[in-house]
């Protein structure tokens, strides 16, 4: 009727005689009726050409109605959120084959899937995606689709002239891709001619994407893929030649689906980056007040373990449902697990109304029955060298309580067809929720299987007990009594700080277990188990390696139930601990008690952490701490930003302490001068355990390295006139202005023990390097102890700060005439280089 309407009116315009029709389904298209366009212009045009865009806008219509929108949970598809609004891009890694050559190219994001070509410029037809369950591959695939239908100028994505996105698990049965779209994408009352759009594909494929979701999922009663049929031709590059094919998987069928393309390009989800944690939580918490989300990342960054967890999307999703009610997360490892497995429970029992969904003895009820039926196994498994994660679902028993834990997403289960029969196989969505539910099993034996529970016990060695943390962890927090005997067998492993290991620099071979015993005494959450290990504070406590923060609140505990243990310490050194303001303001109070403490190093976050943790040493710690304190080092991220105050501060306070010895405040480079002579380490094993005699020298061995002091240099430089008995300096990449050197040269000349400098990578002049020759001879002591070739390679160093070579003398210093210059002038002088 419009048509007819339209054509009786005379409507002049340049395009020829359909111009007015055209007109027409321009309005109708922008209106969303493109069932009108179909009505007036046909599946083809009056031309007999391909009515492309009448296809194209039904398409774009599904994906931005149906696949713009995501289940937060894949067990609860009604709780959903708009893609845009909850997508954050995933780490994307390229598996590398040899055989395969691909350019080198970040993979920053989905869209750089569709950018990958080969060597030769061809570009990458055939990608694998995969992830384990709950890593974000279904969102990638919403998120593709989404962005196809913006048909965003420039995306890759818009070159496609149409995207099948399909999932794997609809298509059993299915004869054909056109039916399959028919099935999954097009509207049932669709006007779309079928034959008009195989046609075009056909005749078209270079300009198709096919994205196969979840091949993982095909084959419900054996998780196969089909041996013949369109799917396998798609993958098998045996009909549509020249489309772009993207197929997603859990690890398990990658194997299956490279024989039957080896030309497919491997490429991983790898979670979040801790970025993208930051702004998953931001969009998340995007209607509440901005404090909810600041402080859920504020407290997993100040838990590590939190942390590496939050990275796996469905992980950080369950700890961001498990915030939104009372905006806080358990303390332990223990707790938040134990949280989680409510949720899930209590989410389907709402899903699926069964019983009371707030009746959390219920719900506690459920998850003691889910560890019984499933934790026997799951502990036998870890128990094996290198663990079994994967079983038959016959291994468990308990078919009804396995069928329920898959309902739930606890577990997952696939059918594997073997050559003579198919296999359920069930795993863990994730390694972690095996490890707690065999911990809360393993702890529930000691009280109905003692004999049962001490033979586990004796599966664990000093060798693997490390690699059973999150294990151990979990039976200390599930029981007291577990927990003590856990404690105590770790406990004969060692836990005692080697002193001369300690001084000499070497790996300490109890640490590991050291850091492993504190970390399962905070899961018991028990003041009365400190006793088990009382030679861990004797005298020395050592934490060199890479620790988390969530360590520091361990720690702390520890030392609060431990108080008169801990008092005795001499030697506090938390390098491998990365301390953050809220996580130091708890340790201090505990630091502040140490009276008798002698050495405290200390290691710093990125950010602003490592003003705060300066300002709060000067303010609160170091007042307590200045009848004993006599070495004090403080490691700097190169990366944070810290007030040359605040170092300043410091510095005032070690000039005025009777007792201190050495004062480390540094951003290290790379080691490239040769440590201090032994005597100069500070508190040899005697020292360590000696009554402290005060003698009239202040600081000995200073280290600034790294910090830029600005306009307080001279005050700096000034302050160095208070440390006569200075035997070691490092002044290294301190960004001196020409008049420092001056000032610096005068002050040195008052400093007759020194015997090591360290300068390099400061910027001299001519000025300040004749005032340095000039020094030089006035410093009696100053380089004793180095060969010929060692006072080469320390001027060498001094003005490159470069590595040496370990080359002849004319080769080291040809790209630097004042280092060969003073070589030369020193060698020379037989006294000097003496």
């Amino acid at each position: 009727m419009l048509k007819t309407w339209w054509q009786r009116w005379d409507h002049p315009n340049d395009d020829g005689e359909n111009g007015a029709v055209d007109a027409l389904c321009d309005a109708f298209k922008k209106t969303g009726r493109t069932d009108l366009v179909l009505l007036l212009r046909g599946s083809v045009d009056g031309s007999g050409h391909f009515n492309l865009d009448a296809y194209r806008d039904e398409f774009i219509r599904y994906y931005q109605d149906e696949m713009s929108v995501v289940p937060l949970l894949p067990w609860l598809p009604s709780e959903v959120r708009r893609i845009n609004d909850i997508y954050v891009k995933l780490k994307l890694q390229e598996r590398q084959d040899e055989g395969r050559k691909v350019k080198k190219q970040e993979i920053d994001s989905h869209e750089d899937m569709f950018k990958l070509e080969y060597e030769d410029g061809k570009p990458v037809r055939f990608i694998l995606l995969s992830g384990i369950a709950g890593s974000g591959k279904t969102t990638i695939v919403s998120k593709i689709a989404t962005d196809w239908a913006e048909q965003k100028p420039g995306s890759p994505l818009s070159e496609f002239t149409f995207l099948m996105a399909l999932s794997m698990r609809e298509l059993q049965g299915v004869s054909d891709l056109t039916e399959a779209i028919y099935d999954q994408i097009l509207a049932d009352d669709t006007k779309l001619d079928r034959q008009s759009l195989t046609n075009y594909l056909s005749s078209h494929a270079e300009k198709i994407l096919v994205v196969l979701d979840g091949a993982d999922e095909y084959d419900k009663e054996g998780s196969q893929l089909p041996s013949e049929g369109f799917i396998t031709d798609i993958i098998r590059n045996k009909i549509l030649r020249g489309c772009t094919v993207l197929v997603t998987t859990r690890p398990h069928m990658v194997d299956k689906l490279c024989e039957l393309n080896p030309s497919f390009i491997h490429i991983e989800t790898r979670g979040f980056s801790d970025e993208g944690v930051q702004e998953y939580i931001q969009k998340f918490f995007k209607r509440k007040d901005p404090t909810v989300s600041v402080g859920q990342f504020g407290y997993l960054k100040a838990s590590g373990t939190f942390l590496s967890f939050a990275r796996t999307p469905i992980m950080l999703l369950l700890m961001c449902l498990v915030w939104s009610d009372e905006q806080k997360l358990p303390e332990t490892l223990t707790e938040l697990f134990k949280e989680v497995l409510l949720f899930i429970l209590k989410r389907h029992f709402q899903k699926f109304g069964l019983s009371n969904p707030e009746d959390k003895g219920l719900l506690e009820n459920e998850v003691i029955n889910l560890v019984k039926a499933l934790g026997a196994k799951a502990l036998d498994g870890l128990m094996l060298p290198g663990q079994k994660l994967v079983f038959e679902a016959g291994d468990f028993g308990n078919s009804e309580m396995v069928d329920k834990a898959c309902k739930t997403g606890i577990l997952s289960k696939e059918k594997i067809r073997s050559k003579l029969r198919a296999v359920e196989r069930v795993t863990f969505f994730h390694k972690t929720f095996q490890e707690a539910i065999a911990g809360f099993y393993w702890a529930s034996l000691v009280e109905s299987d003692d004999g049962l529970f001490e033979s586990y016990l004796s599966k664990v060695d000093r060798n693997n007990a490390v690699d059973m943390e999150y294990l151990m962890r979990f039976c200390c927090g599930g029981n007291v009594k577990a927990a003590e005997s856990l404690l105590g067998y770790v406990e004969t492993f060692g836990l005692k700080t080697y002193l001369q290991d300690y001084v000499l620099f070497f790996p300490e071979p109890n640490e590991p277990l050291r850091r492993l015993w504190i970390l399962m005494h905070f899961e018991a959450h028990s003041e009365e188990l400190h006793s088990i290990a009382g030679t861990i504070f004797n005298p020395v406590f050592l934490v060199t390696m890479n620790c988390e923060n969530d360590f520091t609140s361990a720690l702390k505990f520890l030392v609060e139930c431990a108080h008169s243990s801990a008092s005795k310490l001499r030697v506090v050194d938390l390098k491998g601990v990365c301390l953050c303001g809220n996580s130091f303001s708890s340790l201090a109070e505990q630091l502040k008690s140490l009276k008798e403490l002698q050495e405290l190093k200390l290691g710093t976050s990125e950010g602003s952490y490592a003003e705060d943790i300066i300002i709060a040493l000067v303010k609160d710690v170091l007042p307590s701490l200045q009848r004993n304190l006599r070495v004090l080092e403080v490691f700097i991220p190169t990366e944070s930003s810290v007030n040359p105050e605040a170092i300043l501060a410091v510095m005032q306070w070690a000039c005025a302490s009777p007792s201190m010895n050495e004062l480390n405040l540094y951003r290290l480079k790379s080691g490239l001068f040769p440590q201090p002579y032994t005597e100069y380490i500070p508190d040899s094993i005697d020292a360590v355990n000696a009554e402290h005699q005060p003698t009239q020298s202040s600081i000995q061995g200073l280290n600034v390295s790294g910090n830029s002091f600005g306009q307080c240099t001279a005050a700096v430089i000034e302050l160095l006139k208070q440390m006569p008995f200075l035997k070691r300096l490092d002044m290294e990449d301190m960004s001196f202005e020409e008049s420092d050197w001056t000032d610096l040269v005068e002050v040195l000349k008052g400093c007759q023990q020194l015997q090591f400098l360290n300068l390099s990578g400061n910027s001299v002049n001519d000025k300040g390097l004749e005032a340095l020759l000039e020094i030089i001879p006035m410093l009696p002591d100053l380089y004793r102890g180095f060969s010929d070739e060692g006072v080469k390679e320390y001027i060498q160093k001094f003005f490159k700060g470069g590595e040496s070579e370990h080359s002849n003398a004319s080769e080291e210093f040809d790209d630097s005439e004042d280092s060969y210059g003073l070589y030369e002038n020193l060698k020379t002088s037989g006294t000097l280089l003496s």
